[in-house]
C-alpha cells in the first residue's frame, strides 16, 4: 500500500476514535431526567451539544467505513475464492472474535454492577450469549452500542463478492446506488455506501492517483462550515432539503478531516493509532459509569457544571482506556491481542501464515 496513504490512515484513527468517545460523553439525558437543572439551562446546554454535533457530525464513522472498504481491497484488486477465504478468516479474528468478547465483557460488567449496586438496568445473562438465540440477539442489537460498527463491517465483509462485482461492472455508479441504502431502514446495511466508496478507491484507483487528488479535499472545508451552519439552523425534519444538507454535512466534514490529517503532521497520532480499536470498544463499558459518577458528585444547578461533566467524562474515559490498554499489553499480551483483533494471535489451525505481500 502507498506509504502516504498508510500514514494518513494511521493519523486519522486516534482523533476519529476520540470523536466517537465524545458523542458518548454527552450527559444531557442525565440532566433532563434528574430534575435539578432549570429548563432554560437544559435548553442552553442541549443547544451547545447540538452545535458540537453539527460541527463534528457522524463523519468519524463515515471515514472509518471508507478506510475499512479501502483496506479490504487495497492489496488484492482481484477477488478470487482463495483471496476471499483468506480475508474472511482474517476478519474472523479482527472483527467477529473481539465483537463477541467485548459484548461478553459488557454483560459481565452490567451483571456485576446490577448485583453490587442495583444499577445498570437489565442485560442478557452471560451464559445465554453462547446459545444460538443469544448470539443472534447480541449480533442484531449489540450490548455495547458502538459495536454496531463492527457488526456492520462483518456483514459487509460477507457481502464483498457482490460489492466487488458491482464495482467492476458499474464502477462509480455502483457506489452511488449503494449510498441509497443510507435511507433504507436496515441497520446492518447502514454505511455500506461509504464502505463501497472505499472499496472502489482500492479497486479502481492506484495509490499514487489517490494521493495526487487528496489536496482537492480542501474545497470541502468551506462546504463543511456552510452545511454546519445550515444544519444547526434547520435540523433534519424528514424533508428532502434538510436530509440532503445533513448528508452533505457528513460527506464534506469527512473530506475536511481527511485533508486536515493529510496537511497537519502530528507524529504522536501514528503511535496512538494502535490504541484506537481498544478505545473504540472499551469506552462503551466505562463511559456511562464515569459520566454518571461525575454527574452525582458535581453540583447540578448550573450549565457550567454540565460542560465540566462533559469534558471530564471525555478526558477520564480516554485516559482510563489508554491505561488499561498499556496494562494489558504488558501483563496479558495474549488477551490484549485477542481484544484488539491483532491477527498475529490467529488460531494456527484456522489460517496458514501468508507472506508479507499478501497481508491485508
Amino acid at each position: 500500500m502507498n506509504a502516504v496513504i498508510d500514514k494518513l490512515i494511521s493519523q486519522l484513527r486516534f482523533p476519529l476514535t476520540i470523536g466517537v468517545v465524545m458523542v458518548h460523553s454527552n450527559p444531557i439525558e442525565l440532566y433532563r431526567d434528574g430534575g435539578f437543572m432549570s429548563a432554560a439551562d437544559i435548553e442552553s446546554f442541549g443547544e451547545c451539544m447540538r452545535f458540537i454535533n453539527c460541527m463534528f457530525p457522524a463523519s468519524r464513522i463515515v471515514v472509518f467505513f471508507v478506510i475499512a472498504g479501502f483496506l479490504f481491497f487495497a492489496n488484492a484488486r482481484v477477488l478470487t475464492m482463495g483471496v476471499y477465504k483468506r480475508k474472511i478468516s482474517a476478519r474472523f479474528v479482527s472483527l467477529l472474535i473481539p465483537f463477541v468478547l467485548w459484548n461478553l465483557i459488557a454483560v459481565m460488567t452490567r451483571v456485576t454492577v446490577k448485583l453490587v449496586l442495583n444499577e445498570g438496568g437489565e442485560a442478557l445473562p452471560y451464559d445465554e450469549i453462547f446459545t444460538l438465540q443469544g448470539f443472534y440477539q447480541v449480533f442484531a442489537d449489540p450490548i455495547l452500542i458502538p459495536l454496531w460498527f463492527l457488526r456492520n463491517l462483518i456483514v459487509f465483509a460477507l457481502l464483498t463478492p457482490l460489492i466487488f462485482m458491482a464495482i467492476r461492472r458499474f464502477r462509480w455508479f455502483a457506489v452511488v446506488a449503494m449510498v441509497g441504502f443510507h435511507y433504507v431502514d436496515v441497520s446492518c446495511l447502514a454505511g455500506i455506501g461509504y464502505f463501497a466508496f472505499g472499496a472502489a478507491c482500492g479497486i479502481l484507483c492506484s495509490g499514487d492517483f489517490l494521493v495526487s487528488r487528496i489536496d482537492l479535499l480542501k474545497y470541502s472545508i468551506p462546504l463543511w462550515i456552510l452545511m454546519s451552519i445550515f444544519s444547526y439552523s434547520f435540523p433534519p425534519t424528514g424533508l428532502f432539503v434538510t436530509e440532503l444538507s445533513s448528508f452533505m454535512l457528513v460527506v464534506s466534514s469527512a473530506g475536511g478531516l481527511i485533508w486536515i490529517s493529510y496537511k497537519v503532521d502530528v507524529p504522536c497520532m501514528v503511535s496512538l493509532a494502535r490504541t484506537s480499536f481498544f478505545i473504540f470498544c472499551a469506552h462503551g463499558i466505562f463511559s456511562p459509569y464515569i459520566m454518571k459518577t461525575l454527574y452525582l458528585v458535581m453540583p447540578k444547578d448550573g450549565v457550567v457544571y454540565a460542560h465540566v461533566v462533559f469534558v471530564l467524562s471525555l478526558f477520564l474515559t480516554t485516559a482510563l482506556t489508554l491505561v488499561l490498554f498499556g496494562l494489558l499489553s504488558r501483563c496479558m499480551p495474549l488477551l490484549h491481542g485477542v481484544l484488539t483483533g491483532r491477527r498475529r494471535f490467529r488460531i494456527l489451525a484456522m489460517e496458514q501464515p501468508v507472506s508479507q505481500s499478501q497481508k491485508v
